[in-house]
């Protein structure tokens, strides 16, 4: 590699690291929603293959990257960059695709111009090269990965399927409670929209809805405390958007009472108080 590309992957590694001090980390599973000051984690043992690909790039000896690069039959899916600083190996990790690759052709070799930040054309090559910028989708520190790029990180990792298998469960659990005059609809409206997939994904391990709570939900909507209607079957109605996140509050139990001055909350994000 050359010596300038590799200060320049060092540097970004540091910035990465420096810019991680002004967040929290937080599991992905231990809140519903992110926030400016919040970044997600995993732990590497929920990430598919990494592992396996950690240990072949320690162990693997290659003597020119470019005779592997320029096969037909290379169809890399992630980049995965080993970092030593210090006395803290780290990887960087980014999904690729042939986009990221200028095919072997008359073109010219790319390299980093560090006083413009990026790379430059200079001498000709038949090889492929690898184009690059700073944008990384997630960083692995001992046996965390920090997400940096959410969509990118889970999707690659099929981290979606496993959300959308609990999210499921979930959704079964609730239909059983036979609450909602349309069921279909709300798990429609759901599966759309990853964030509600995570939510009902963490709700599902602590899944708890008796007699009592459906008959108290019932007796607020009439009050009218919480905005929804019920139907003649005593069924929650909900068609719209903002009906369909009430009935999410409902199930996911995003109310609180502050025990310092007795006042209501709604809370997206909250942790049991065991006293």
């Amino acid at each position: 590699m050359d010596d300038s590309v590799q200060s320049w992957l060092t540097d970004t590694a540091e910035k990465i690291l420096t810019s991680l001090g002004e967040y929290e980390l937080f599991h992905i599973k231990e809140v519903d929603e992110g926030g400016e000051s919040i970044k997600l984690l995993l732990d590497l043992s929920e990430v598919e293959s990494l592992q396996e690909w950690i240990t072949y790039i320690q162990e693997a000896e290659v003597a020119s990257a470019h005779n592997i690069i320029n096969r037909e039959d290379f169809k890399p899916r992630m980049f995965l960059c080993q970092l030593t600083i210090g006395e803290e190996t780290l990887y960087l990790l980014r999904a690729v695709s042939d986009s990221i690759f200028i095919k072997p052709k008359k073109v010219k070799l790319i390299k980093f111009a560090p006083g413009r930040g990026c790379y430059e054309l200079e001498e000709e090559t038949n090889n492929k090269t690898i184009q690059l910028d700073e944008n990384w989708d997630s960083i692995l520190i001992g046996d965390k990965v920090v997400i940096l790029n959410e969509r990118k990180t889970l999707e690659n990792f099929k981290y979606y399927d496993k959300l959308r298998e609990a999210a499921q469960e979930t959704l079964q659990q609730i239909s059983g409670t036979d609450l909602l005059a349309d069921m279909e609809a709300f798990s429609e409206f759901v599966e759309g929209r990853i964030l509600l997939m995570k939510k009902l994904a963490k709700f599902g391990q602590a899944f708890e809805f008796d007699e009592n709570k459906k008959n108290r939900i019932k007796a607020l909507i009439n009050e009218g405390t919480i905005k929804l209607h019920l139907n003649e079957e005593g069924k929650i109605i909900c068609s719209t958007p903002e009906e369909f996140r009430a009935v999410m509050d409902i199930y996911l139990d995003n109310y609180m009472e502050s025990v310092v001055s007795d006042k209501r909350y709604k809370a997206l994000n909250k942790t049991e108080w065991k006293t």
